[in-house]
This record gives C-alpha cells, sequence and structure tokens, in this order.
C-alpha cells in the first residue's frame, strides 16, 4: 500500500469520528436546555425534579437525583452547568452498568 493510500483514509475517520462526537454533545446540550426550565444556564436539583415529575415520576428516584447533581457538578455549586452536563452525559458516564 502506497503512503498516498494511507494518508487518505485517515481524515475520513477523524471526520467520522468529529460527526459521532458532535452529535453527543449536540443530543446532550438539547437535554439540558430541556431541563434548564428558567434558561440561566444552570440545571437545580429542582429544575431536575421537575423534569422527572413530568415523566410520571418514573424516572430517577430522589436518591439517584442527588447522585447525578453530585457527579456531574465539578466546582462543587451544587448546579450542573452545560459544560458539566456534556461531559458527564455526552460521554454516557451517567447510564448504570
Amino acid at each position: 500500500m502506497s503512503p498516498c493510500s494511507t494518508r487518505a483514509r485517515r481524515p475520513t475517520r477523524a471526520r467520522q469520528g468529529g460527526t459521532a462526537m458532535a452529535t453527543a454533545r449536540e443530543a446532550a446540550e438539547a437535554e439540558f436546555n430541556r431541563f434548564d426550565t428558567d434558561g440561566d444556564g444552570l440545571l437545580t436539583a429542582d429544575e431536575i425534579r421537575q423534569a422527572n415529575q413530568a415523566l410520571g415520576g418514573q424516572g430517577a428516584a430522589e436518591s439517584e437525583i442527588e447522585a447525578f447533581i453530585a457527579s456531574a457538578d465539578s466546582d462543587g455549586d451544587g448546579m450542573v452547568k452545560l459544560e458539566e452536563f456534556v461531559a458527564l452525559v455526552g460521554h454516557g458516564r451517567h447510564e448504570k452498568a
């Protein structure tokens, strides 16, 4: 195989990976915006509870909401910013094994 053939494939893989990453981020941002009912760019426990209630209470238990916030809240302010949410949800770290 010639070096030119190898180089031609690499950008294709990079673009495919970039698209998948953008899609995961976009999905996480859309979910964040759906939960952020007051539009301040922060998710509070109350906003997550409201989203849970909108699901008929069949979503997360109170302890799971608290655990989610604790795991996402990298700066310890008790709220989840968009970047914190994307870092957690956009990579699937929030899902149970």
